[in-house]
């Protein structure tokens, strides 16, 4: 069986991802911030290439945000598929294991209980006839 991956080690690579998409979408911000005060200093309204080029930086940002939900289901499969995610569902299907042999158990133990309440009746009426025979 190949090896697989830690949790830990999955988790650290998708955030570092995440970081550097988030850094990318500040930078980007920061581009169409630029666009917006350069204009604003020089006292006049977005001329078309201003327009043009924030148009397609915030193009840019939408491809980020597409970015970060493929990270996320990217990330997702694979720590399904990790070491601990294994280790974690062999341990619970040994409780699980063990809860059904505990459930087995206490069933038989109601069903002798059962019989036993039944051995209990036929002895108290015998005695109620032998002590009315008397």
């Amino acid at each position: 069986m190949a090896d697989r991956e830690k949790a830990q080690d999955i988790v650290n690579a998708a955030m570092k991802t995440r970081s550097a998409l988030t850094d990318l979408d500040h930078a980007i911000q920061g581009e169409i911030d630029e666009i917006v005060l350069t204009a604003a200093r020089e006292r006049r309204a977005l001329s078309d290439d201003d327009k043009a080029r924030r148009k397609a930086l915030r193009a840019d940002q939408v491809e980020i945000q597409d970015a970060f939900k493929v990270l996320a289901f990217v990330t997702l499969p694979r720590l399904d598929a990790s070491a601990d995610v294994a280790e974690l569902k062999n341990k619970l299907d040994s409780v699980k294991d063990e809860l059904d042999d505990d459930i087995n158990r206490l069933k038989n133990i109601a069903r002798y209980a059962k019989i036993a309440a039944k051995v209990a009746d036929g002895l108290t009426q015998l005695a109620i006839k032998v002590t009315g025979a008397v």
